[in-house]
């Protein structure tokens, strides 16, 4: 690493975080980011800062003034852009050495993830509905990688980690359909499980520990409580 990038990531190049080796590990790492709303936001903005090499950023949504309560990786400058285009822009401007390939097509099938998430390491569940979480969770168990799920819902949220091969899948814990009308949200409930959803992702790049592979996190905005309960089908 050369001199920037060692005062760039100071903060985090510690004895009780990452080393330098980590830190290289993490330049060469490719994630596949599904969504870039309330949750892919504060994920790809966590993930650039930390120098994840090379992000996937997958939406077909163009920004609109009612994503902005919770979309903080868009501004009202960029209503009617691509969300693609105005992540790309912010996430450059916060990391250049960050790789950013946008990726604008509706996703109808495991096989365009699978097309679109070549190489990566890691896929993300950024997404608000089941028949996309149903596809991330099959191309999951296709291409043989992790897939990181995350959901909002008013003040709450969860957090999960799902390893290909391995019982329950995602596609096995999830109702039979989305729950009608608008999902009503608070933006910083999406901040909370962004991040930690951020957090997970570094973890399995680096090949650290976690309990959300076994267990799904729950957070309760509202309560200020957060719990977690083993996975199992239902």
């Amino acid at each position: 690493m050369d001199e920037q990038d060692l005062t760039l990531y100071r903060r985090q190049l510690h004895d009780d975080l990452l080393s330098s080796e980590d830190q290289q590990v993490l330049k060469r790492q490719r994630v596949f980011i599904l969504g870039l709303g309330g949750l892919g936001s504060p994920l790809a903005l966590y993930l650039t800062a930390a120098g994840v090499g090379t992000l996937v950023l997958c939406d077909h949504d163009v920004v609109e003034l009612s994503n902005l309560n919770r979309q903080v990786i868009h501004s009202r400058s960029r209503l009617g852009m691509a969300k693609t285009e105005s992540a790309v822009r912010t996430l450059t401007e916060l990391n250049p050495d960050v790789s950013c390939i946008p990726i604008r097509d509706v996703i109808a099938s495991s096989e365009d993830i699978c097309r679109a998430a070549r190489q990566c390491s890691v896929l993300v569940d950024c997404t608000d509905n089941i028949a996309a979480r149903v596809l991330l969770s099959r191309a999951s168990g296709e291409l043989g990688i992790p897939l990181v799920h995350g959901g909002i819902y008013a003040w709450s949220g969860q957090v999960s980690v799902f390893m290909p091969g391995e019982d329950p899948s995602l596609e096995d814990l999830l109702p039979e359909a989305d729950l009608p009308g608008m999902k009503p949200v608070i933006g910083a409930a999406a901040g909370v499980i962004g991040s930690i959803q951020a957090s997970e992702v570094i973890k399995l790049l680096l090949g650290k520990p976690s309990d959300l592979r076994t267990h799904m996190l729950v957070y309760d905005g509202l309560a200020g409580n957060v719990y977690r309960y083993m996975k199992a089908r239902t």
